[in-house]
Order: structure tokens, then C-alpha cells, then sequence
């Protein structure tokens, strides 16, 4: 069987195919993914710039399923953490008080543990 391109799935496919193979790329792991063939035949001017619009769609999906699971969950905003009535104005110990969120934990690496020098 000859190798399929784009180009061909993309004349035969119809919406519900390309639902279909859009479900398998997402539970697909990024690794095995030929970049360079892929930039080729979509005919995009760089491998990288391929991948960086690759990136941008995904974190667009991204940020549009984060969306959807806050409204569903029945918060009217779309960014967690967010209080419109304070939108402007200076925060004072009042509001500190009714709403205190709890310190987030730094995300980068633990600190090295010194060794005791003897």
C-alpha cells in the first residue's frame, strides 16, 4: 500500500473523518510524530514555524476547553481567579480579609540541599 499524503486525505476525507482523525492526534503522544514530512506536505516554509502553528492551534483548543469546563462547572468567568467587581481599584485590608487565596507554591526546581561540611 502506497504511503497516504496529505493532500490526497484531504480531497477524499469528509468533516466526519477529519473529526475522527483529529480524536486519534489527540490521544497520540507528540513523540512519534514526523515533523519534517508533515511541514512538507502541508507546505508550510519551515519545520519550525510548522510546529510554532502547531503549538498556537492546541493552546487555542486548549484555552477554549478550559473555558467550556468553567461554564460548565457554573463560574461566569472565563479566567479562574479573576473578580470583576474589583476590576480599577485598590485593594484594602477589608478585602484582603473577606478574600485571602491561599499562596501558590513556586513551579521551579527544589532547592539543593547543602551538605554539612565537616
Amino acid at each position: 500500500m502506497p504511503p497516504a499524503t496529505f493532500a490526497t486525505a484531504k480531497s477524499v476525507l469528509n468533516d466526519a473523518d477529519i473529526s475522527r482523525i483529529l480524536c486519534v492526534y489527540f490521544h497520540t503522544a507528540p513523540s512519534s510524530v514526523d515533523w519534517d514530512k508533515a511541514a512538507q506536505e502541508f507546505g508550510a516554509p519551515t519545520v519550525e514555524s510548522f510546529r510554532h502553528a502547531m503549538r498556537r492551534m492546541m493552546k487555542r483548543i486548549d484555552d477554549a476547553s478550559q473555558t467550556e469546563f468553567s461554564a460548565d462547572a457554573g463560574e461566569g468567568s472565563s479566567s479562574p481567579g479573576s473578580n470583576a467587581s474589583n476590576t480599577g481599584k485598590k485593594r484594602t485590608e477589608s478585602d484582603d480579609e473577606e478574600e485571602a487565596p491561599a499562596p501558590k507554591a513556586k513551579r521551579g526546581r527544589k532547592a539543593a540541599k547543602k551538605a554539612a561540611r565537616k
